[in-house]
């Protein structure tokens, strides 16, 4: 017979080692995933030894890096530049290529004028202007947030358009709350005999305007060549299967994408208004709650004009970065225009 004190030390051992296992999977599980996923897919490598077997095999190990982010996402996009070349997908030339050419520099431009845009606070200063030029009800404040969600989301990305209005919508709900005038959130029951905190669910008003902000900053992002990623995906793939073409340029897109962005940012205004706030339903708990009166306009305007001074005199920074912007603007619109010639013709025939 084996002695109790034994069985129960041996016991003891196999947790400990155990716990030391998870401890090590805990901490090492992006290396093992990174090397385990790599060796999953050989077999079949191995078996149809094609360019497009190997072709498949560097994107699926991207998808998978990707996925679970076991390396920096930025390291992942780098490895076709080692695999493609070496499994004969396509040469280093070609597929370096691919890394710095019009379409990605177009793109990185956006995100640095994203990046200015938002360190310098000049968002806050356009949306809030906007806000107090159209008014204090909720539809017009829904109707301001919006046109400049859509607006700015034609030069920024879209995610970065939303997380910049969300802030300025909570202000300014906070302040109605605290004035009595609306409410941010409602609490759901607790169940009897639940020691859980009660629940916080978004009113309908708050609903609102967190749909505005995310339906119109889609919308804006189709209004311009930069205004999404995808824009500046579809070019260079149309120009990549089209070598022959004339390409697509800046202005033929907002020509082409200006007019439906404005149409769908109007429908969604109105959408909202009527879904959450009982615009044509005077009678209805949606339209006596969105209707503040003037006592809340009253307040808001404060709200509003508060945060604005808060801001101060328009800095240096806000000042150089608005006139980048108008300047990056003009050029993007007239590089070739297609119904005058382009600064890019003028300079190339000097």
């Amino acid at each position: 017979m084996v002695p109790a004190e034994a069985t129960e030390g041996e016991t003891l051992s196999r947790r400990e080692k155990l716990i030391l296992t998870l401890r090590f999977l805990k901490i090492y599980w992006k290396i093992l995933f990174a090397v385990i996923w790599a060796l999953i897919l050989i077999p079949p490598l191995l078996v149809y030894n094609y360019k497009e077997t190997r072709c498949a095999y560097a994107i699926l190990i991207m998808a998978g890096y990707w996925i679970t982010e076991c390396f920096p996402m930025a390291v992942t996009s780098l490895i076709p530049v080692v695999l493609f070349p070496a499994f004969g997908v396509l040469s280093t030339a070609d597929t370096c290529g691919c890394y710095v050419n019009d379409t990605i520099m177009v793109f990185i431009g956006g995100l640095v004028l994203a990046i200015a845009i938002e360190h310098s606070s000049l968002h806050l200063r356009i949306a809030l202007g906007v806000m107090k030029t159209v008014g204090c009800t909720h539809g017009k404040l829904l109707g301001g947030l919006c046109a400049v969600t859509a607006f700015i989301s034609m030069w920024v990305s879209n995610t970065a358009a939303t997380a910049m209005m969300v802030p300025i919508i909570f202000a300014v709900l906070n302040e109605l709350e605290q004035a009595g005038y609306c409410r941010v959130y409602d609490q759901l029951p607790v169940p009897p005999g639940s020691l859980d905190p009660p629940e916080q669910r978004p009113t309908r008003i708050t609903t609102a305007y967190l749909l505005a902000a995310a339906y119109c900053s889609t919308f804006g992002g189709t209004g311009t060549l930069v205004g999404t990623g995808t824009n500046l995906t579809f070019k260079g793939i149309f120009e990549s299967i089209f070598p022959g073409s004339e390409g697509i340029n800046f202005t033929q897109w907002m020509i082409a994408s200006l007019p439906q962005m404005i149409v769908n940012t109007f429908l969604t205004w109105f959408y909202l208004r009527v879904v959450y706030m009982g615009f044509l339903r005077p009678r209805s708990k949606d339209a006596q709650i969105a209707d503040i009166g003037i006592e809340g306009e009253m307040v808001t305007n404060q709200v509003i004009e508060q945060r604005y001074k808060e801001l101060g005199n328009i800095r240096f920074h806000e000042g150089a970065v608005a006139g980048l912007f108008i300047v990056c603007i003009f050029l993007w619109l007239f590089r070739k225009p297609g119904f005058v010639r382009g600064w890019a013709e003028v300079i190339t025939d000097m």
